[in-house]
């Protein structure tokens, strides 16, 4: 076991204990199917219904966090995909009808109304602006407010924008970036 190995598993296991000692019996009658998250190191918490907001949040307040997730009041604090059966690699294909990675032409993008109404409030009043020092990073703009939220990381900007616009829908750009380089180009975007 490496030192990481060690330090990752010393904090999880403090995580485990503070969640089990001074958490669960607070939490599990008011607050059942919402997601706690404690950093190992510090235990600091944070405390949502989605665990991506309780997560971003904690990271915005511990940036180096040993984040670890527990489901308030179920057994298993523990989260897996299924997997896939690795004898029948058709099967993914089969799933979703051999449209795996096909690259959609334009013309057969149907954009929303809301979303192109995004698209002309960004090029209009923020593209100037943004494209010389944020070309690269993701724009979340919400649909009725034009307010927006600018990040690297499109979850952390929809989490932000969402605590200032709860309910908001929003839609994603990439800054420097028109709809024929990226996929995201006016993407309606929701937790």
């Amino acid at each position: 076991m490496t030192t990481t190995d060690h330090a990752r598993d010393a904090a999880v296991e403090r995580a485990r204990d503070f969640y089990n000692s001074e958490l669960r019996d607070k939490l599990e009658s008011s607050e059942k199917g919402k997601y706690v998250v404690i950093d190992g190191d510090s235990l600091d918490y944070e405390l949502d219904a989605s665990m991506t907001v309780a997560s971003v949040h904690l990271q915005d307040r511990r940036p180096d966090a040993r984040m670890v997730v527990f489901r308030i009041a179920y057994d298993s604090n523990w989260f897996s995909r299924p997997r896939r059966d690795a004898s029948r690699p058709d099967k993914v294909a089969e799933e979703f009808n051999g449209d795996v990675g096909k690259k959609i032409p334009w013309p057969e993008i149907n954009r929303s109304p809301a979303s192109l109404e995004a698209e002309n409030f960004y090029n209009a009043e923020l593209r100037v602006q943004l494209e010389p020092v944020h070309t690269g990073k993701y724009i979340l703009i919400a649909g009725k407010t034009h307010d927006y939220e600018i990040d690297s990381d499109p979850i952390v900007a929809a989490v932000h924008l969402l605590d200032r616009q709860p309910g908001a829908e929003m839609f994603m750009f990439c800054i420097g970036y028109d709809s024929q380089q990226s996929v995201f180009h006016g993407l309606r975007f929701h937790i």
